[in-house]
């Protein structure tokens, strides 16, 4: 490992460890050393125990049992969104504490108050209880965003029914009950065809005891022009692309990696490798000119590209329509508003020229099972052409 790679995941640790430190640091000021029958010893040990579950779960997932390995998995992913709130909830109380030192801003029947620390960090936990508690529910509970939209071209199929799922995140966390809905969601539908677009298997294919499960629930779909998939970042992250394709042919959907397809005669659809793939699987994403090179550009061209990051690139190459992933809109507040600022759209809809561009959230989550300010969501778009 590169000399630097170390100091940037040293840092990373370190800045992880110390703002654990400080929120657990005043959990025991708050709450802990106020119940008579916990010791700091215990409180800390239970509290290093989910800080770091997450990443444990991560680093050992092909060793433990998965009943094991997802219980301390859904302990971590909760504890990450709990991390982000309660930082902002003291760092908000400290600097407030701090002004009051000097202006007397709180009145002084509540800072004489003896239990005063007790009932502010109680009041911190019931409405970290409450966000997560949402957070949970809005991401359970998947929506169905419809669009209408035109192609302007000439076909022998006048209207075209897509659903379009990205980002499921499929694994321990996200299993396949939580698939079987999203399956019977979408063939409630009844799309002509059904787009994947990347992000579809969370950990490493090969690591998942129960992945014949989720081939035989995607074998229910139900399209009359078929399933297509891509592969995303975390497909070719876990090192597991090529099982992932594997997988999907198994299950029969047919996966575009830098290819296209022709569909009934009537409409192309287009495949990008996801931009990791040269970082993570040295095989080099080819340039979409010379995927499209000998694709009859008067018929309608949909592409997948999983991250919404190269619309220029699908613009001068002439697409019609590209359907994306990757961002999960931020999923939980306040990375939405870090997402709306590093991509052109990184959720909805988006027409530059003639390029039409929708992305979804996605279907599923990664890391934190929660969703605050955005949605879990399945993608119904019902395209016309000849118009």
């Amino acid at each position: 490992m590169k000399p630097s790679v170390v100091v940037i995941i040293g840092s990373i640790i370190l800045t992880y460890t110390g703002i654990n430190f400080y929120i657990g640091l005043r959990g025991w000021q708050s709450l802990g050393r106020y119940i008579p029958f916990l010791s700091s010893k215990v409180y800390w040990s239970v509290f290093w125990l989910m800080v770091f579950s997450y990443i444990f779960t991560r680093l050992t997932v092909k060793y433990l049992p998965d009943s094991f390995t997802k219980f301390f998995s859904l302990i971590g992913g909760y504890w990450i969104p709990a991390m982000v709130y309660l930082l902002l909830v003291l760092l908000t109380l400290d600097c407030l504490r701090l002004i009051d030192r000097y202006f007397n801003i709180f009145p002084q029947v509540l800072k004489a108050h003896p239990n005063a620390d007790l009932y502010t960090g109680l009041g911190v936990l019931l409405i970290l209880l409450f966000v997560l508690t949402y957070g949970s529910f809005n991401s359970r509970n998947i929506k169905i965003t419809n669009y209408q939209l035109t192609i302007p071209k000439e076909t022998d199929i006048n209207q075209l029914q897509a659903v379009l799922v990205s980002d499921t995140h499929l694994g321990l966390v996200i299993d396949n009950r939580r698939l079987t809905k999203i399956v019977d969601n979408i063939n409630d539908l009844e799309p002509d065809i059904v787009f994947l677009a990347g992000d579809i298997l969370e950990e490493n294919i090969n690591q998942l005891k129960g992945k014949q499960q989720f081939s035989d629930t995607f074998r229910q779909l139900d399209a009359k022009y078929g399933v297509y998939a891509i592969l995303g970042n975390h497909e070719y992250i876990g090192g597991s692309a090529n099982s992932v394709a594997k997988f999907f042919k198994d299950a029969n959907v047919k996966t575009l990696r830098d290819q296209y397809a022709k569909v009934a005669d009537s409409f192309y659809v287009i495949g990008r490798d996801d931009l990791s793939a040269t970082r993570f699987n040295q095989r080099m994403r080819q340039d979409i000119t010379a995927i499209m090179g000998d694709i009859d550009k008067s018929l309608p061209m949909i592409l997948l590209d999983h991250q919404p990051s190269t619309l220029d690139e699908a613009q001068q190459a002439g697409v019609d329509l590209q359907l994306s992933g990757h961002t999960h809109q931020g999923q939980f507040f306040p990375f939405n508003l870090f997402t709306d600022r590093i991509f052109d759209v990184d959720w909805g809809y988006l027409k530059k020229d003639n390029l039409q561009t929708i992305v979804s959230s996605g279907a599923g989550t990664w890391g934190p099972p929660i969703r605050i300010a955005t949605r879990s969501e399945i993608v119904n778009i019902e395209i016309d052409f000849n118009k």
